[in-house]
């Protein structure tokens, strides 16, 4: 004997329940991976980019002792003009930064400027020893090292292979929050699409914080920018 609509309705609607179940846990899950995913990445992207910030800053300051130093010398004064157009030169290659070959002239152009202020300093250091031309060197060394070390955090992007990652967590979640939305029947457009705006607004962000050369966010060369007025002053 076949059974009647009423045996066969309380099975339909358990299994219902069991797929709906199965599917919000899994959607819950993918949620929270694609969370900790963006706060992840969130957060190497932010750290560099104060890394690169903090950099200008140091590279200024460094800058402007070495610029200091040069001119209490007796014969500094090659090195202080050195060092006005060596400021001038990194702000170039920081406005060129999206133009690989304006960079590349940028960084060949720094260290051409770094052999003749390091030629002339220690020209001066050995024609006189006393402690005030040596006192020039480490502060050119200092200026030197943060040359590189700038360049070095420019090339420090977030790993590709994490943020592939989290574009893959990223539409897989879309699409689980679609297919959850088919099978309650509730479709929400303007639910879905805010979410996925927002989740979209996220990435591009942490892309453009990742990639300083390009995009809306940019390292603010303000510091380079003041010490050049002011040594331009000091020049006239």
């Amino acid at each position: 004997m076949f059974p009647t609509t009423t045996e066969v309705l309380p099975g339909l609607v358990l299994a219902d329940e069991g797929e709906r179940s199965e599917t919000s846990t899994l959607q819950g899950g993918m949620l929270g991976l694609l969370g900790l995913l963006l706060a992840f990445t969130f957060a190497i992207a932010s750290q560099r980019f104060d890394t690169r910030k903090q950099l200008v800053l140091d590279e200024a300051n460094a800058i402007g002792t070495a610029y200091l130093r040069a001119t209490a010398v007796p014969g500094g004064e090659e090195v202080a003009d050195l060092l006005r157009r060596y400021v001038d030169v990194r702000l170039e290659g920081a406005a060129s930064a999206g133009n690989p070959h304006g960079f590349r002239r940028a960084v060949t152009e720094s260290e051409r400027l770094h052999a003749a202020m390091w030629s002339r300093a220690a020209a001066l250091a050995r024609a006189n020893p006393d402690p005030l031309r040596t006192l020039l060197l480490p502060a050119l060394n200092e200026v030197i090292d943060l040359h590189e070390k700038r360049l070095t955090a420019m090339r420090n992007h977030v790993p590709t292979i994490i943020l592939v990652l989290l574009l893959m967590v990223s539409v897989l979640t879309m699409a689980s929050l679609g297919h959850a939305a088919g099978v309650s029947g509730g479709r929400s457009m303007s639910t879905a699409l805010t979410f996925a705006m927002l989740v979209t607004l996220v990435i591009m962000v942490v892309v453009d914080l990742d990639r300083p050369e390009r995009g809306l966010i940019r390292v603010s060369q303000q510091s380079l920018q003041t010490l050049r007025d002011g040594l331009h002053r000091g020049e006239r």
